[in-house]
């Protein structure tokens, strides 16, 4: 449902290919997202993915 919203007001090139949902993000002190934290913990995650396709 949410890829396809994605797709249907940004079009398919704005559309992830998966989604992970999580209770929080990563910040830094000044409150920006760590994106290479996120991408850390993608490699070595072992959770359940839930993917919505």
């Amino acid at each position: 449902m949410f890829k396809y919203h994605v797709c249907k007001n940004l079009g398919p090139i704005a559309a992830p290919s998966k989604i992970k949902f999580m209770r929080a993000l990563p910040k830094t002190r000044s409150g920006k997202i760590q994106r290479n934290q996120l991408r850390r913990k993608q490699a070595f995650d072992t959770e359940k993915v839930f993917v919505i396709e």
